[in-house]
């Protein structure tokens, strides 16, 4: 599905590659974190499993914040050169992860087809109107600003 949303039918991979994708970012996570909560579980109970989480919590956001820049960051080219097919992506995504009567999948949804618009357009109307922000305003000149520059800032 999602090659064929791409436009990318035809593509080989090798059994390798997939095997040791598999292997690295599913198989190894997952044995290695069921070792070390059945360790964890066995020496403190289910409070040192709960402690252990609240203190992996951080850390787990901090980690998901950096792949979601590097995700984006790294394929900034073809996410602005597919903007639909990755909305599609996105959208086919939260209704399979969430199921289609979902209101998980339906908040997923609304935040890419309406906010971001929504935020869009309150930014253009902000920057059409700047000027009757400003008006009325005395402008100044403070030095030190814009590279020791002389800048003019509203009062």
């Amino acid at each position: 599905m999602v090659g064929l949303l791409l436009g990318l039918s035809a593509i080989t991979v090798p059994w390798d590659t997939l095997l040791l994708s598999v292997g690295l970012y599913i198989v190894v996570p997952v044995v290695a974190s069921q070792i070390w909560r059945r360790s964890i579980l066995a020496r403190g109970g289910e409070g040192a499993l709960t402690h252990t989480l609240k203190m992996l919590q951080p850390a787990s956001l901090a980690a998901l914040l950096v792949t979601l820049v590097l995700l984006f960051g790294l394929q900034g080219r073809q996410i602005l050169a597919q903007p639909l097919i990755i909305l599609l992506l996105a959208v086919a995504a939260a209704i399979s992860l969430f199921g289609f009567e979902s209101g998980a999948a339906l908040a997923t949804v609304v935040g890419v087809l309406v906010e971001v618009q929504v935020m869009l357009s309150v930014v253009a109307a902000v920057m059409r109107s700047r000027w009757w922000y400003e008006r009325g305003r005395p402008m100044v000149a403070r030095v030190g600003e814009s590279g020791g520059r002389a800048a003019t800032h509203p009062r």
